[in-house]
């Protein structure tokens, strides 16, 4: 994977750029980050292959709250997975592209907003498959502190602007190459017509 391209997965858990690698703590099978006053909380890098990467994010006690994995496809990045730690820790909580989805459009400043968003839109809701990812997303989040809940609020925000973004650029860099080959094409078949005009006249 590009560094350009962990950089801006990095990012996603990282909107201030408030972490820092550390050598300390980094070696050859996972680069650590720590914030200049802050030791305890660890944002970790660990590539797997040469187009995976999987990111831990530690609370104070270096206990494992995310666990996400990335894939570089050319020139962007997707995630694969996203888990995060209950409150009671017992186990990691998986959330769907789905239940991501819902989490991005109706995420709040916080784990109450969110599920209290999520609770009103419930009774509206006539697919059955919808209803079952809706009320999954809320169980799911309701299970999660509010500090890891708000921590993939944000990241889940953050990654999908990213993929937004990435996605009108590599449209507009479609549609102008496709201008330009139609321009191109055009003049291939001016020049053919005056070829051939030419060559009446002669």
């Amino acid at each position: 994977m590009q560094e350009n391209q962990i950089h801006t997965i990095l990012g996603f858990y990282d909107q201030n750029q408030e972490f820092q690698k550390n050598d300390r703590y980094s070696d050859r099978y996972q680069s650590v980050y720590t914030k200049p006053d802050d030791n305890l909380h660890w944002l970790v890098a660990i590539p797997h292959d040469n187009n995976r990467l999987e990111i831990h994010q530690t609370d104070e006690h270096g206990v494992i709250i995310t666990r996400d994995t990335y894939e570089s496809k050319g020139n962007t990045v997707s995630c694969l997975s996203v888990e995060r730690l209950q409150e009671d820790s017992r186990r990691m909580v998986d959330f769907s592209a789905d239940e991501i989805n819902l989490i991005y459009q109706f995420g709040e400043n916080g784990k109450s907003a969110t599920i209290a968003g999520l609770h009103e839109i419930l009774p509206r809701i006539k697919d059955t498959d919808t209803y079952r990812t809706v009320s999954l997303t809320m169980d799911k989040l309701s299970s999660l502190s509010p500090e890891v809940c708000s921590m993939l609020i944000s990241s889940v925000k953050c990654r999908k602007l990213y993929e937004c973004d990435h996605s009108i650029r590599e449209r507009l860099a479609k549609a102008k190459e496709q201008l330009k080959q139609s321009i191109t094409d055009e003049q291939k078949i001016n020049r053919e017509r005056h070829r051939k005009r030419g060559g009446q006249i002669r």
